[in-house]
C-alpha cells in the first residue's frame, strides 16, 4: 500500500469517528477531544500537505475536513440555540462553534483552490500591488473613515437611525431573538451578522462597526487600484487617495455604516474581475465564477436590490461565450455561480428553517420590501429612476461628474467591450436601486464603485500635457488633496463639538441604569440610539417605527404603551404616551440637520420604588 493511501485511510477513519462523536456524544464537553482531532487533522494537512497525493485528491480531503468542521459548528450552534451547552458555558460553546465555522471556511476554500488548480487557461493577475503600493491605500481608508464616519471613536456616537437599527438587531440576535420573527427590520441577515460581531467587540459603541468600515474601504480602494492597473501604469494608484476622500465625504455617504458601503468592495471586485477577463481576452475561470457567486450571494443577503449590478454585468461574458459558441464557458458560468450563491444562501436557509421562520423571512425581507416599501403605485419605473437621478445629483455631483468623465474614455477605446461591461452593469444597478417612490439619498452611494475609473482620463490628460510627475511630489500632492477634500466637504464634523454627556442618549441611559434590568421602547420613531448606549435588548418585536407602511407596527407599539409593557418609553417630538407613564427627562438636540426634542417616560409605578 502506498504511503498516500495509508494516510487517506487514517484520515477517513478519524473523520468517521469524529463525526459520530460530534452527534452522539452525550454532552458537548464529551465530544471535545474528538472534535479537536478533526480540527488538528485539517491543520496538519494545511501545514504540510501530502506530496504523494494528486492535488485534487488532497483538495477532496480538505473538503471532507470542511464538512466535518461545519457539522461541528451546526451541532454546537443548535446546542446554544436550545440553551443546552452540555457541560460548557454558553460563551465557551459559542467560541468553540465559531472556531469550527472559521475552520470550515478555511478548509473549504483551500480544498477548492487545490481542486481548481489544474484548470486550463488560468491567467495570473496582470499587476500585483506591492506593500509600498497597497499599504498607503489601507492607511488612506483608515484615515478617511476615522474622520468621516460617525462610527469612528472620534465621535461620541453614530446617531444615524439606520445604524442604530442594525446594531440593535445584531445585539438582539446575540441574545437569542430570531430575525424577522422576534425582532423586525428590513435589511438582509448578513448586515445584522456583521453588527453582531461588532457587538462582541464593543457592546455600547460602534467601535466594531468602525473596524468593519475600514476593512470595506480598504478593500474597495485595493480593488479599484487593480482595476486602474489594467489600463494604466502603476503611478495611477496615487490618484486614489483624493478619490477616497471624495467618495466618503459625499452627502450620500450620510453618517457611515450603510448597507451600500459594505457591498461596495464586493461589487468593485466583480467589476475588476470582468474587466480583467476582457483585457486578457479570455472567459472567466471556474474560480472566478465561484467568487462571483459568493460575492453576489453576500450582496443578496445584505440588500438584495444591489444584485441588479450582476444582472447587467453578466451580459457581456454571456454574449462573448455565445459569440464564440463556447457552451463549456456558459455551463461553467451557471454551475459555479450557482454554487457560490448556494454556499452563502444555505446557512441562511438553515438558520431560518431551524427556527421555524422561513415564512417570516419571505414576508419581511422580500414581500414587504418589494410590494410595500416606498411604492405608491403612481409613476412608471423609468420616470421614477430619472427623477431620482436628478434628485440625487445635487448631493452627489462629484460622483456623477466622475462617471460622466470616465464614459467618453471607455467609449473612445477600439474595443467597446469595456464600455459595454461598465455601462450595462451601471444601468442595471441604477434601475435596481434608484426606483423607489420615496428616495433616500444614500441609495446612490453604491454608484461610487465607478468613480475610480475617472482617474484614467485624468492620467491620460496629464501625460498629454507632458506635465512632470515626480513620485514623491505626486504622492504628497495626492494626500494633501485628500486632506483638503475631507476638511472642506465632510458634513459630520459638527458632532465633534459635543461630549458624550451632552447627548440625550447618554443622559437617558444614566437615568435608566438606576433601575435593575430596565426595559425600553423606542416609541413612534426610528431607532435613536437609546438601545445602543443603554445596552438594553428590546423585548418588543417592533422595537421602533420603520419607513414601511405596515399598520401593525404602530398598532403594536401603541398597544405596548397602553398596556405598560416596558419600564421606559423614549419619544421624539412627542409630548404624551399614555396615562401609565410620566416624563422625567427632556432634551433638544440636533440630528440629520434638524433639532429634535427627546423625552424619557417612566412607568408611574416605578417612581415609588
Amino acid at each position: 500500500m502506498k504511503a498516500g493511501s495509508g494516510r487517506i485511510g487514517v484520515i477517513i477513519g478519524c473523520a468517521a469517528v469524529c463525526f459520530l462523536s460530534v452527534f452522539f456524544a452525550p454532552t458537548t464537553a464529551a465530544s471535545l477531544p474528538m472534535t479537536a482531532v478533526a480540527l488538528a487533522m485539517g491543520a496538519v494537512l494545511l501545514r504540510r500537505g501530502d506530496q504523494s497525493l494528486p492535488r485534487r485528491t488532497e483538495g477532496m480531503l480538505f473538503a471532507a475536513c470542511a464538512a466535518l468542521a461545519a457539522a461541528v459548528f451546526v451541532h454546537r450552534f443548535l446546542d446554544v440555540l436550545r440553551d443546552r451547552p452540555g457541560g460548557l458555558s454558553a460563551a465557551a460553546a459559542i467560541v468553540f462553534g465559531l472556531g469550527a465555522a472559521a475552520a470550515a471556511f478555511l478548509f473549504f476554500f483551500r480544498g477548492f483552490s487545490l481542486f481548481l488548480e489544474e484548470e486550463e487557461g488560468k491567467a495570473a493577475e496582470p499587476e500585483r500591488l506591492s506593500f509600498a503600493e497597497w499599504a498607503p491605500l489601507v492607511l488612506t481608508a483608515a484615515a478617511v473613515i476615522t474622520l468621516c464616519s460617525k462610527s469612528s471613536p472620534l465621535y461620541p456616537l453614530n446617531d444615524w437611525t439606520d445604524s442604530n437599527c442594525y446594531f440593535t438587531v445584531g445585539k438582539a440576535m446575540v441574545h437569542g431573538k430570531v430575525l424577522y420573527r422576534d425582532i423586525y427590520e428590513q435589511k438582509g441577515i448578513l448586515l445584522y451578522l456583521m453588527h453582531t460581531t461588532a457587538y462582541f467587540v464593543s457592546r455600547r459603541s460602534f467601535f466594531g462597526v468602525w473596524l468593519w468600515e475600514i476593512a470595506a474601504a480598504a478593500a474597495f480602494l485595493v480593488f479599484s487600484a487593480k482595476t486602474l492597473l489594467l489600463f494604466a501604469p502603476k503611478r495611477a494608484v496615487w490618484l486614489l487617495p483624493p478619490v477616497a476622500a471624495l467618495v466618503y465625504t459625499l452627502p450620500c455617504f450620510v453618517f457611515g455604516d450603510l448597507a451600500e458601503e459594505f457591498c461596495l468592495p464586493l461589487i468593485a471586485w466583480a467589476l475588476y474581475a470582468g474587466l480583467r477577463a476582457l483585457r486578457e481576452d479570455r472567459p472567466l475561470t471556474r474560480r472566478e465564477w465561484l467568487w462571483i457567486g459568493i460575492t453576489s450571494g453576500c450582496v443578496l443577503w445584505i440588500k438584495y436590490s444591489m444584485v441588479a449590478f450582476y444582472l447587467g454585468w453578466v451580459l457581456v461574458p454571456a454574449c462573448e461565450a455565445i459569440r464564440r459558441r463556447d457552451a463549456r464557458s456558459l455551463g461553467r458560468m451557471v454551475c459555479f455561480t450557482a454554487l457560490g450563491v448556494a454556499a452563502v444562501t444555505a446557512p441562511v436557509i438553515v438558520y431560518f428553517a431551524a427556527n421555524g421562520a422561513l415564512g417570516d423571512l419571505w414576508t419581511a425581507y422580500f414581500y414587504n420590501n418589494i410590494f410595500l416599501y416606498h411604492r405608491s403605485g403612481g409613476a412608471s419605473l423609468l420616470f421614477r429612476v430619472v427623477r431620482n437621478l436628478l434628485n440625487t445629483f445635487q448631493g452627489a455631483a462629484p460622483m456623477y461628474g466622475a462617471i460622466l468623465l470616465s464614459l467618453p474614455w471607455l467609449l473612445g477605446r477600439k474595443d467597446r467591450k469595456y464600455a459595454a461591461q461598465v455601462i450595462l452593469s451601471m444601468a442595471a444597478l441604477i434601475m435596481g436601486t434608484l426606483n423607489a417612490d420615496q428616495m433616500h439619498i444614500y441609495y446612490a452611494f453604491i454608484l461610487t464603485v465607478y468613480m475610480p475609473l475617472a482617474c484614467l482620463p485624468v492620467l491620460e490628460l496629464w501625460d498629454g500635457l507632458c506635465l512632470p510627475a515626480p513620485k514623491t511630489l505626486a504622492h504628497t500632492a495626492a494626500f494633501a488633496a485628500a486632506v483638503l477634500i475631507v476638511y472642506t466637504n465632510c458634513t459630520n464634523f459638527y458632532l465633534l463639538e459635543y461630549s458624550r454627556e451632552e447627548l440625550p442618549q447618554y443622559r437617558f441611559a444614566a437615568v435608566m441604569e438606576r433601575y435593575d434590568d430596565p426595559s425600553l421602547l423606542n416609541y413612534r420613531f426610528l431607532d435613536g440610539g437609546f438601545y445602543t448606549v443603554s445596552g438594553i435588548v428590546p423585548e418588543e418585536k417592533y422595537f421602533c417605527v420603520l419607513n414601511l407602511p405596515l399598520p401593525e407596527i404602530k398598532e403594536e407599539q401603541d398597544r405596548c404603551v397602553a398596556e405598560g409593557r416596558t419600564d421606559f418609553v423614549v419619544t421624539m417630538d412627542r409630548k404624551k404616551t399614555s396615562e401609565l407613564y410620566e416624563c422625567i427627562e427632556e432634551q433638544t438636540f440636533p440630528r440629520e440637520g434638524d433639532n429634535h426634542t427627546y423625552r424619557l417616560f417612566i412607568r408611574k409605578d416605578l417612581l415609588d420604588r
